[in-house]
């Protein structure tokens, strides 16, 4: 009977665990859209400044949830979220529109893709 609680205890903190993660990472898909939006903006008005700003508050975020979505996620995707993040750093930097917008248009695409691998459809489970 002691093995049997033990068990459906671990199960539920499991269960918990995993919805807490998928909310966090929905969180931070969702933050990393609305700050796309914003540098995008920032960059059409060809204002550089703001655009690495947001860009740089944006990479400091990912840098610092990145232990914790790891563990729930591939390595490689956050990994690829931070690259397109710095890119879009350096290429706002430079006041180069056209590298800035497609690394721009690279980090909100691989956040939607995330986003939909999250999604608990008959595709995403087989």
């Amino acid at each position: 009977m002691k093995n049997n609680i033990i068990s459906l205890v671990l199960f539920v903190l499991l269960i918990g665990l995993v919805f807490f993660a998928r909310g966090r990472l929905m969180h931070l898909c969702a933050h990393i859209e609305t700050s796309c939006d914003s540098i995008e903006m920032a960059l059409d008005n060809k204002d550089y400044d703001k655009a690495y700003n947001e860009s740089v508050n944006l990479l400091n975020i990912l840098e610092t949830d990145t232990a914790f979505h790891a563990m729930y996620i591939s390595n490689t995707d956050i990994e690829n979220l931070i690259n397109n993040c710095t890119s879009i750093a350096i290429y706002s930097k430079l006041k180069n529109d056209s590298d800035a917008s497609a690394a721009l248009h690279i980090l909100r695409l691989s956040s939607r893709s995330i986003r939909n691998l999250q999604e608990p459809t008959l595709e995403n489970i087989l």
